[in-house]
């Protein structure tokens, strides 16, 4: 990647307010640290609250980490080299952090901020617009996953701090 890539990559990744778009960054300039990505999906597991907490997060969650234990013992057992298992294993912990961060982290705190912010209106006599604040919710939440995510991976597009040489 030349220097004025990196360049552009690295301010966009520490200016991106979104964490989707974070993701298919990741993607598109070939990062591969599954760990780090499983660390993000970690903290997002734990972002889901409710009374099926444990059930939606084995079913949303619970795949992957199979997998991944799945990956491990073929490299064990012989029958997979490790770079084919890294990159299943990133690709695994993508596609579940990308469909975690769309369709359920970001949703729950949006209904649980919009239920507040309808019985506020309601209290105080005024008309809630729906679109307008599942939208502001929705972006507040991908910003929060975005500074997540900024937190745990570092900046991957930064480029190398020159050493000087004495």
């Amino acid at each position: 990647m030349a220097i004025l890539e990196q360049i552009i990559g690295a301010d966009a990744w520490e200016n991106c307010p979104r964490s989707d778009s974070m993701l298919r960054m990741l993607l598109e300039r070939n990062y591969r640290n599954s760990e780090k990505l499983e660390q993000f999906l970690d903290w997002l597991s734990e972002q889901i609250k409710g009374s099926d907490e444990d059930e939606t997060r084995h079913k949303h969650f619970g795949p992957h980490k199979g997998y991944a234990q799945h990956l491990d013992e073929r490299v064990k057992a012989g029958t997979m080299d490790q770079t084919e298992a890294r990159s299943r294993r990133f690709i695994s912990a993508w596609g579940t952090a990308s469909y975690a961060i769309t369709n359920l982290t970001w949703s729950r705190k949006v209904v649980a901020a919009y239920r507040a912010a309808k019985r506020e209106s309601a209290e105080e006599g005024k008309e809630l617009s729906v679109p307008a604040i599942e939208n502001n919710l929705r972006l507040a939440a991908l910003r929060e996953q975005a500074d997540k995510l900024r937190e745990i991976i570092g900046n991957p597009f930064a480029p190398p701090v020159p050493v000087e040489d004495f």
